[in-house]
Formats: structure tokens, sequence, C-alpha cells
């Protein structure tokens, strides 16, 4: 047999061999990494969890990614809490352009457990407003963060037996509209940012709340008991948005204020820098920089 023609028989053996590896490989389980963003404590805010999910062959990864979503956060983050009803389920998704659509069932739309008990109109415009208005920007920044999609369209399942679903109406925010809902837009105003937790640790030192201040504070054995400090009154102050690291592990915020010491003398700060380090998707105060606004206030 001429040297090509055996040439030629062997790549078509080996291309016999491979075809099952191109053919399979795009739709074997796998595990990808995402980030998915839950509601920080009762704030008005998202914080960010990475996690590595499963996605079964015969399912999409927005499909699980929403899944995993839905089930909440790990039980590892305290500070975290799952933002939608019992039994809510997707039930499937789908791409059209930049539009990710996605079906949910029913459940979508029941109050959540706790709120059996308490359901008054002032609940309604502020609270339960608040707790879906999160679900759903919650859904957005992790869809559009782990995709290539820019927007969320929400549907829910209708008549199971003709296949039919319905885009979400207004009145899933308790609100009294039939409107319904455009596709939804990351909105990062939501999105938690190291300057919240800096605005997060000096409320928490106006009220005297000197636990809550030291859990913004990154573990340190240098941390002090605040009790025992002569601790300035912060009279007035503005924090720039922030610098993130370009491996995302550090930040600062530049401090400027009005620091009032116990003896009524009133000092500025000016462009301090408070360094912070992202500890489990939380931004965590690193405690020298505590320890050169008391300096300043000095």
């Amino acid at each position: 047999m001429p040297s090509h023609k055996k040439n030629f028989l062997l790549f078509f053996i080996i291309l016999l061999l491979l075809l099952p590896f191109f053919v399979f490989t795009s739709h074997a389980d796998r595990y990808e990494h995402c980030t998915l963003y839950f509601r920080f404590k009762n704030s008005a805010l998202l914080g960010a969890e990475e996690r590595k999910i499963f996605v079964p062959a015969d399912s999409s990864f927005e499909t699980e990614l929403i899944k995993t979503l839905i089930e909440g956060p790990s039980s590892v983050l305290p500070y975290f809490s799952p933002l939608f009803p019992d039994n809510t389920q997707v039930i499937n998704t789908w791409g059209n352009k930049d539009v990710l659509f996605v079906t949910f069932n029913d459940k979508l739309l029941d109050r959540y457990s706790d709120e059996i008990v308490r359901f008054d109109e002032q609940y309604k415009s502020h609270e339960g407003n608040l707790r879906r208005r999160l679900a759903m920007a919650s859904l957005a920044c992790t869809v559009t963060e782990n995709t290539s999609f820019s927007y969320v369209q929400v549907l829910i399942q209708g008549d199971v037996g003709a296949n039919t679903s319905m885009r979400l109406s207004e009145s899933y925010f308790l609100q009294d509209s039939a409107n319904l809902v455009p596709p939804i837009a990351r909105d990062e105003s939501y999105i938690m940012q190291a300057k919240n937790s800096v605005e997060f640790f000096i409320k928490a030192l106006d009220r005297g709340d000197f636990s809550e201040a030291t859990d913004w504070l990154a573990p340190s054995a240098l941390i002090p008991d605040f009790n025992a400090l002569k601790l300035p009154v912060v009279a007035e102050y503005t924090l720039s948005h922030g610098t993130v690291s370009f491996d995302g592990a550090q930040a600062i915020v530049l401090f400027d204020a009005a620091l009032q010491n116990t003896d009524g003398i009133v000092k500025e700060v000016s462009s301090l820098p408070i360094r912070l380090k992202n500890i489990n998707g939380i931004w965590k105060i690193d405690y020298k920089s505590i320890a050169n606004i008391l300096e300043e206030s000095i």
C-alpha cells in the first residue's frame, strides 16, 4: 500500500477514536466556579460568596447557577441569608441575545415563612418590598457576573398542561400594580463595597456597640478593648468610594472627618487611608487603620 494511503488510513482511525471526545466533552458532568450574591444580615446590601457548583450533563450552567442561588448561602457564612421563599424552583432557563429568560414555579410569589404573622402595610412597603427587590437584585447580579447575559427576564410558570408562563408583575414587590417587570439589569448600588464596612463600623462605635464594631475588624491580636479607650466622637465625615487591589483581596477607603476628643477639642482629619481585607466576601478593617484614626484625634 502506498505510504500516502497508509497515512490517510492512520489519520482516519485516529479521527474515529477522538470523535467521542469532541462530541461528548461539552456535555459531560463538570464543576464550575461562580460568584453568588446573598443578603448581608438584615441590611439592604448584598454580599458575594465564591462557590464551586456541580453542573450535570443534562442541565445548563445557568440553571444550576440559579438553583444554587435559591438554595442559599453556605452554612459557614452565618452573616448571609437566602432571599427566595421556601420551595421556589427553577423550571428552565434559555437565552435570547443578551437576555436570560428564567422560569420559576409559582412558589416565588409566596410569602416568606416568617411573614405569616406580620404582614401589615408598613411591613409591605418597607421590609417586605426590600426583601423582594434584593431577591431580584441578587438574581441579576449573579447572572451578569457569571455569564455573558446582560439582563434577566423573570417568568412564572402558568398552566403546566398548556406549557405557558407569564412575566413577573410589580405586584410581586407588594405594590398595587399589575404592570409587567421588564428585563432586570444589574444594580451595583445593592452590592456591598468597602466603604459600607467602614460606615457600619463608625455607626457601631457611635451606638457604643463595641461587639458589633469589633466584628468589622480583620482578625488580629492587636485589637484592643474599646471599652477601655477614650474614643473620639465622629462629628461628621465623608468616605471615598474606595479602590480595590488588583487581586481583589485588599481595598483602601479615604476618610475625611471632624473628630472631637473627650476634652471637646475638634480636629480635622483629611484623606486618612483606611485599609481593608476581603475575608469570605466581606470587607474587614485593618486595625492599624483604626489606630491611625485614634492617633489623629489626640
